[in-house]
Protein backbone atom coordinates (compact mmCIF):
# COMPACT_ATOMS: atom_id res chain seq x y z
CA UNK A 1 0.00 0.00 0.00
CA UNK A 2 2.76 2.49 0.44
CA UNK A 3 3.14 2.88 -3.39
CA UNK A 4 -0.37 4.03 -3.88
CA UNK A 5 0.42 7.03 -0.94
CA UNK A 6 3.60 7.48 -2.63
CA UNK A 7 1.87 7.81 -6.25
CA UNK A 8 -0.84 9.82 -5.18
CA UNK A 9 1.78 12.85 -3.24
CA UNK A 10 3.21 12.96 -6.52
CA UNK A 11 -0.23 13.36 -8.31
CA UNK A 12 -1.09 15.58 -5.74
CA UNK A 13 1.63 17.62 -6.17
CA UNK A 14 0.50 19.19 -9.41
CA UNK A 15 -2.28 20.83 -7.86
CA UNK A 16 -2.80 23.31 -5.36
CA UNK A 17 -5.05 23.03 -2.08
CA UNK A 18 -4.30 19.12 -2.73
CA UNK A 19 -3.13 17.34 0.44
CA UNK A 20 -2.77 13.66 0.33
CA UNK A 21 -2.66 11.60 4.14
CA UNK A 22 -1.49 8.47 4.96
CA UNK A 23 -3.99 7.16 7.29
CA UNK A 24 -1.66 3.81 7.74
CA UNK A 25 -4.61 1.97 7.63
CA UNK A 26 -6.99 0.34 4.37
CA UNK A 27 -10.59 0.89 3.48
CA UNK A 28 -12.51 1.25 6.44
CA UNK A 29 -9.23 3.21 8.02
CA UNK A 30 -10.12 6.00 6.50
CA UNK A 31 -13.81 6.73 7.70
CA UNK A 32 -12.87 8.20 11.05
CA UNK A 33 -10.49 10.83 9.17
CA UNK A 34 -13.56 11.72 6.95
CA UNK A 35 -15.57 12.43 9.60
CA UNK A 36 -12.56 14.50 11.46
CA UNK A 37 -12.31 16.44 8.66
CA UNK A 38 -16.07 17.34 8.76
CA UNK A 39 -15.57 18.52 11.64
CA UNK A 40 -12.77 20.22 11.13
CA UNK A 41 -14.51 22.27 8.40
CA UNK A 42 -17.23 23.41 10.29
CA UNK A 43 -15.12 25.20 13.02
CA UNK A 44 -13.62 27.07 9.69
CA UNK A 45 -10.54 25.42 9.67
CA UNK A 46 -8.13 25.95 6.39
CA UNK A 47 -6.93 22.37 4.68
CA UNK A 48 -3.80 23.09 5.26
CA UNK A 49 -4.20 23.47 9.43
CA UNK A 50 -6.51 20.39 8.94
CA UNK A 51 -4.23 18.64 6.48
CA UNK A 52 -1.36 19.57 9.35
CA UNK A 53 -3.34 18.12 12.02
CA UNK A 54 -4.60 15.22 10.77
CA UNK A 55 -0.91 14.24 9.38
CA UNK A 56 0.71 14.93 12.14
CA UNK A 57 -1.70 14.03 15.45
CA UNK A 58 -4.60 12.79 14.69
CA UNK A 59 -3.42 9.57 12.96
CA UNK A 60 -1.79 8.33 16.25
CA UNK A 61 -5.42 8.14 17.62
CA UNK A 62 -6.78 6.16 15.32
CA UNK A 63 -6.38 2.62 15.42
CA UNK A 64 -8.85 0.22 13.20
CA UNK A 65 -8.06 -3.30 13.50
CA UNK A 66 -9.83 -5.80 10.99
CA UNK A 67 -11.25 -9.00 12.70
CA UNK A 68 -12.40 -11.81 10.40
Amino acid sequence: MSDCYKNAKEAAAEFEHIHVIDTQNVTIGAVPFILKIQELQSMCKNTEQIAEYLQNEFYKKVYIKNVL
